[in-house]
């Protein structure tokens, strides 16, 4: 598997994660729920960017072309795996597109 850059090929997933999750722990009293929120209320104005980065998580799911540790740099959020660290992009993915 090639490992490419999350900020050079997935440019608004990288914004998402890096822009709005780098103070924001995974077990911090923020929950990441509320950082979509705020993130959905920002750009629910400008649908072609959620349709792009809808678009980028699906090249990235099928993909797994980014590593954990760039996912985990970026996001300031321990991962122990990869499993985790997808596992974790599944749910941002959910909560932004699926409604959960």
């Amino acid at each position: 598997m090639t490992t490419i850059s999350l900020s050079n090929s997935y440019h608004s997933l990288y914004q998402l994660i890096a822009a709005w999750f780098i103070d924001v722990g995974y077990e911090e009293e923020k929950p990441f729920n509320e950082v979509i929120e705020e993130y959905k209320r920002v750009y629910n104005r400008r649908p072609e960017h959620l349709t792009l980065l809808k678009a980028e998580f699906d090249t990235l799911f099928k993909n797994r072309d980014i590593s954990y540790d760039e996912i985990m740099e970026e996001s300031n959020i321990y991962f122990e795996n990869e499993k985790e660290a997808y596992d974790w992009l599944y749910e941002l993915y959910g909560y932004l597109f699926e409604g959960k």
